[in-house]
Protein backbone atom coordinates (compact mmCIF):
# COMPACT_ATOMS: atom_id res chain seq x y z
CA UNK A 1 0.00 0.00 0.00
CA UNK A 2 1.15 3.46 -0.14
CA UNK A 3 0.41 7.02 0.36
CA UNK A 4 -3.56 8.45 -0.58
CA UNK A 5 -4.51 4.24 -0.54
CA UNK A 6 -7.57 3.85 0.79
CA UNK A 7 -8.15 0.56 3.39
CA UNK A 8 -11.90 -0.92 4.20
CA UNK A 9 -12.30 -3.34 7.62
CA UNK A 10 -14.43 -5.11 8.78
CA UNK A 11 -12.70 -4.98 12.22
CA UNK A 12 -11.65 -2.42 14.57
CA UNK A 13 -9.47 -3.34 17.59
CA UNK A 14 -8.43 -0.94 20.80
CA UNK A 15 -4.78 -0.71 20.97
CA UNK A 16 -4.81 1.54 24.38
CA UNK A 17 -0.99 1.87 26.00
CA UNK A 18 -1.66 5.34 28.27
CA UNK A 19 -4.62 6.16 29.31
CA UNK A 20 -6.59 3.38 28.55
CA UNK A 21 -4.21 0.56 29.01
CA UNK A 22 -5.78 -0.98 32.02
CA UNK A 23 -9.57 -0.60 30.41
CA UNK A 24 -11.51 -3.34 30.47
CA UNK A 25 -12.00 -2.60 27.13
CA UNK A 26 -8.36 -2.78 25.79
CA UNK A 27 -7.26 -5.04 23.19
CA UNK A 28 -11.37 -5.87 22.20
CA UNK A 29 -11.87 -6.28 18.65
CA UNK A 30 -15.07 -5.59 17.14
CA UNK A 31 -15.91 -7.41 13.77
CA UNK A 32 -20.03 -7.53 12.55
CA UNK A 33 -19.85 -10.47 10.67
CA UNK A 34 -21.15 -8.78 6.58
CA UNK A 35 -19.61 -9.07 3.48
CA UNK A 36 -19.27 -4.98 2.10
CA UNK A 37 -20.18 -4.46 -1.81
CA UNK A 38 -17.70 -4.14 -4.11
CA UNK A 39 -19.58 -3.02 -6.73
CA UNK A 40 -18.59 0.31 -7.11
CA UNK A 41 -15.18 0.63 -6.20
CA UNK A 42 -14.25 0.73 -9.64
CA UNK A 43 -15.87 4.07 -10.38
CA UNK A 44 -14.22 5.10 -6.86
CA UNK A 45 -11.09 4.33 -7.73
CA UNK A 46 -11.57 6.18 -10.99
CA UNK A 47 -13.00 9.35 -9.27
CA UNK A 48 -9.39 9.47 -7.01
CA UNK A 49 -7.56 9.83 -9.83
CA UNK A 50 -8.87 13.20 -10.26
CA UNK A 51 -7.23 14.41 -7.01
CA UNK A 52 -4.11 11.64 -7.49
CA UNK A 53 -1.55 14.45 -8.91
CA UNK A 54 -1.59 16.03 -5.68
CA UNK A 55 -0.11 13.44 -4.15
CA UNK A 56 3.57 14.61 -4.21
CA UNK A 57 6.14 15.69 -1.79
CA UNK A 58 8.40 18.46 -2.52
CA UNK A 59 9.74 16.41 -5.78
CA UNK A 60 8.32 14.85 -8.12
CA UNK A 61 7.29 12.69 -9.38
CA UNK A 62 4.04 12.13 -8.10
CA UNK A 63 3.77 10.70 -5.16
CA UNK A 64 7.28 11.42 -3.83
CA UNK A 65 7.26 11.66 0.07
CA UNK A 66 8.51 15.17 1.85
CA UNK A 67 11.39 13.50 2.19
CA UNK A 68 13.09 11.03 0.28
CA UNK A 69 14.49 9.22 3.47
CA UNK A 70 11.37 9.27 5.29
CA UNK A 71 9.00 6.12 3.27
CA UNK A 72 9.54 2.51 3.23
CA UNK A 73 7.06 1.92 0.23
CA UNK A 74 8.04 3.55 -3.75
CA UNK A 75 5.80 6.23 -4.52
CA UNK A 76 2.52 4.79 -5.11
CA UNK A 77 0.28 5.92 -8.27
CA UNK A 78 -2.64 5.66 -8.98
CA UNK A 79 -4.23 5.28 -5.43
CA UNK A 80 -6.41 1.80 -5.20
CA UNK A 81 -8.87 0.87 -2.44
CA UNK A 82 -7.97 -2.52 -0.44
CA UNK A 83 -10.50 -4.58 1.44
CA UNK A 84 -9.36 -6.69 4.47
CA UNK A 85 -9.75 -10.66 2.59
CA UNK A 86 -7.89 -9.74 -0.05
CA UNK A 87 -5.24 -8.41 -1.99
CA UNK A 88 -3.30 -11.06 0.85
CA UNK A 89 -4.90 -9.00 3.42
CA UNK A 90 -6.38 -11.07 6.24
CA UNK A 91 -9.81 -11.29 6.29
CA UNK A 92 -10.81 -8.55 9.58
CA UNK A 93 -8.00 -7.41 9.59
CA UNK A 94 -8.24 -4.83 11.84
CA UNK A 95 -8.02 -0.98 12.27
CA UNK A 96 -6.12 -0.19 15.40
CA UNK A 97 -7.35 2.42 17.70
CA UNK A 98 -5.05 3.79 20.01
CA UNK A 99 -4.87 6.39 23.02
CA UNK A 100 -1.73 7.53 21.90
CA UNK A 101 0.00 9.26 18.63
CA UNK A 102 1.02 6.29 16.76
CA UNK A 103 2.08 5.77 13.10
CA UNK A 104 3.99 2.49 11.16
CA UNK A 105 7.11 2.30 10.59
CA UNK A 106 9.48 -0.38 9.05
CA UNK A 107 10.48 -1.81 12.68
CA UNK A 108 7.77 -1.73 14.47
CA UNK A 109 5.64 -4.75 13.16
CA UNK A 110 1.86 -3.30 13.41
CA UNK A 111 1.19 -4.19 10.13
CA UNK A 112 0.87 -7.86 11.91
CA UNK A 113 -1.65 -6.33 14.13
CA UNK A 114 -3.85 -4.09 11.78
CA UNK A 115 -3.78 -2.81 8.64
CA UNK A 116 -3.99 0.65 9.76
CA UNK A 117 -4.00 2.81 12.79
CA UNK A 118 -5.64 5.67 14.04
CA UNK A 119 -7.73 7.17 17.23
CA UNK A 120 -11.53 6.60 17.14
CA UNK A 121 -13.03 3.65 14.92
CA UNK A 122 -13.05 0.96 17.62
CA UNK A 123 -15.11 3.10 19.68
CA UNK A 124 -17.63 2.42 17.38
CA UNK A 125 -17.46 -1.24 17.43
CA UNK A 126 -17.78 -0.90 21.05
CA UNK A 127 -20.87 0.88 21.16
CA UNK A 128 -22.22 -0.92 18.81
CA UNK A 129 -21.37 -4.08 21.17
CA UNK A 130 -23.66 -2.87 23.47
CA UNK A 131 -26.56 -2.26 21.15
CA UNK A 132 -29.07 -5.25 21.15
CA UNK A 133 -29.40 -4.69 17.59
CA UNK A 134 -26.75 -3.45 15.73
CA UNK A 135 -26.06 -1.75 12.53
CA UNK A 136 -23.48 -3.44 10.39
CA UNK A 137 -20.40 -1.55 9.93
CA UNK A 138 -17.37 -1.19 8.39
CA UNK A 139 -14.11 1.25 8.79
CA UNK A 140 -13.11 3.60 5.82
CA UNK A 141 -9.41 4.82 6.11
CA UNK A 142 -7.03 6.66 3.63
CA UNK A 143 -3.31 6.23 3.85
CA UNK A 144 -2.16 9.70 4.45
CA UNK A 145 1.36 8.98 5.17
CA UNK A 146 2.77 5.49 4.38
CA UNK A 147 5.14 3.59 6.95
CA UNK A 148 7.74 5.43 7.77
CA UNK A 149 11.46 4.14 7.78
CA UNK A 150 12.06 2.93 11.10
CA UNK A 151 16.01 2.78 10.66
CA UNK A 152 15.46 6.56 11.48
CA UNK A 153 16.14 8.51 14.24
CA UNK A 154 12.78 8.83 16.60
CA UNK A 155 12.54 12.21 16.09
CA UNK A 156 12.97 12.38 12.48
CA UNK A 157 10.67 9.73 12.08
CA UNK A 158 8.00 12.13 13.87
CA UNK A 159 9.24 15.07 11.52
CA UNK A 160 8.21 13.11 8.42
CA UNK A 161 4.66 12.29 9.37
CA UNK A 162 4.21 15.75 10.48
CA UNK A 163 5.90 16.79 7.04
CA UNK A 164 3.26 14.76 5.19
CA UNK A 165 0.08 15.91 7.23
CA UNK A 166 0.83 19.16 8.17
CA UNK A 167 2.71 20.31 5.40
CA UNK A 168 -0.28 19.71 2.88
CA UNK A 169 -3.90 18.60 2.94
CA UNK A 170 -3.31 17.29 -0.19
CA UNK A 171 -0.79 14.66 0.38
CA UNK A 172 -2.64 12.04 1.86
CA UNK A 173 -6.34 12.92 0.95
CA UNK A 174 -7.35 11.13 -1.97
CA UNK A 175 -9.61 8.84 -0.64
CA UNK A 176 -11.65 11.41 1.92
CA UNK A 177 -11.38 14.35 0.43
CA UNK A 178 -14.84 15.08 0.43
CA UNK A 179 -14.78 13.74 3.72
CA UNK A 180 -12.35 16.62 5.42
CA UNK A 181 -14.49 19.58 3.97
CA UNK A 182 -17.74 19.24 4.98
CA UNK A 183 -19.43 19.63 7.80
CA UNK A 184 -20.17 16.29 9.84
CA UNK A 185 -23.92 16.22 10.21
CA UNK A 186 -24.31 14.36 13.22
CA UNK A 187 -21.86 16.08 15.62
CA UNK A 188 -22.02 19.34 14.05
CA UNK A 189 -18.15 20.12 13.48
CA UNK A 190 -15.46 19.59 11.15
CA UNK A 191 -13.92 16.13 10.76
CA UNK A 192 -10.42 16.45 11.93
CA UNK A 193 -7.83 15.00 9.85
CA UNK A 194 -5.85 11.99 12.05
CA UNK A 195 -2.67 10.20 10.57
CA UNK A 196 -3.75 7.02 9.20
CA UNK A 197 -0.14 5.22 8.08
CA UNK A 198 -0.25 2.58 5.53
CA UNK A 199 1.31 -0.39 7.82
CA UNK A 200 3.01 -1.37 4.51
CA UNK A 201 4.53 -4.60 3.36
CA UNK A 202 7.55 -2.94 1.77
CA UNK A 203 10.78 -2.45 3.49
CA UNK A 204 13.57 -0.08 3.98
CA UNK A 205 16.98 -0.75 4.14
CA UNK A 206 17.74 -4.42 5.01
CA UNK A 207 14.36 -5.15 6.83
CA UNK A 208 12.19 -7.71 5.11
CA UNK A 209 9.29 -9.18 5.42
CA UNK A 210 7.43 -6.58 7.16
Amino acid sequence: MHLGDVMVSRAAELYCQKDFASAPFNHRKFQPKWTVSNKYVAAAEKLMQSFAGHLTGQTEPRGTPPSADCACSSPGYPTNIYYDGTHDIPAFHPILTTDFFEFGTSTNNLEKLGIAVEMDDACLGLACSELKSPPQWACVRNASDPAINGKLAFSLQENCVRLLNDGDERFGDVGDYRRLKRRDKYAGRKTAKRSIPCLSTSACASDQGL
